[in-house]
């Protein structure tokens, strides 16, 4: 039976270097997919939405916050179980 990536990870950071770093960690130290990078005009963010098993997201959460601790720099990541699979096809959709 196939695991199901049926969860998604939303990560709120400032800065374009800083983005690219946060994608740099989460792709060597866990199995995710990007879905999207969207601008956040008004506040200069970035946010980052992840796809995933929920325990490499889980795990995507803490090499983040401990990697971006180290380099001050500021993140939120939000991790949402179980989403409907109609929902993360329309994001991976509509950013391609």
């Amino acid at each position: 039976m196939a695991l199901e990536k049926t969860s998604i990870a939303i990560v709120v950071i400032r800065g374009f270097s800083n983005s690219l770093f946060a994608v740099d960690i989460a792709l060597k130290h866990t199995y995710v997919k990007v879905l999207a990078i969207e601008a956040d005009q008004a506040k200069g963010n970035l946010n980052i939405i992840f796809n995933g098993e929920l325990s490499q997201l889980r795990e995507l959460k803490y090499q983040l916050k401990r990697e971006c601790s180290e380099r001050n720099i500021q993140l939120t990541v939000s991790v949402i179980p179980k989403i409907s699979s109609g929902i993360i096809e329309m994001l991976g959709s509509s950013y391609v």
